[in-house]
């Protein structure tokens, strides 16, 4: 619960991770409590591609067990409701991405491809902030 620790998001090409209703709720907590969110690995997401490749949409994600999206959802409408937690979990992302940009250039990780593919799928989420 420190705000020093960070959270990672482990990533993987198809960013399955942005399916789960889970990752979504732990990501709102981690902005809560103010903590600096990381994309590793960043080689990850050169592979990602594709409309909607990093959509972050709580409404279409899944949960297996009922008792946890029941508490997910009364837990949502305290910081009001899906559209709320939507546009917040995708500033977040907003920010690992600039950061992670920034981190590939200053390590020497960021080609010209590489770098345009975190770009665009920045614009991904910056294009989605208008939806729920």
């Amino acid at each position: 619960r420190r705000k020093e620790t960070p959270h990672v998001l482990v990533c993987d090409p198809p960013m399955h991770a942005l399916t789960r209703m889970w990752v979504l709720f732990e990501l709102l907590r981690s902005i809560e409590l103010c903590k600096t969110l990381h994309l590793r690995p960043l080689q990850a997401l050169k592979g990602v591609a594709g409309n909607g490749a990093c959509s972050i949409q709580m409404s279409k994600c899944e949960c297996t067990r009922e008792h946890d999206r029941l508490y997910i959802y009364g837990e949502m409408e305290k910081v009001g409701g899906v559209k709320a937690l939507n546009k917040k979990v995708r500033e977040c992302m907003v920010q690992a991405f600039k950061r992670g940009i920034g981190e590939a250039k200053r390590e020497g990780q960021a080609d010209d491809e590489g770098e345009a593919r975190l770009r665009a799928l920045l614009g991904s989420v910056y294009a989605e902030q208008g939806q729920n």
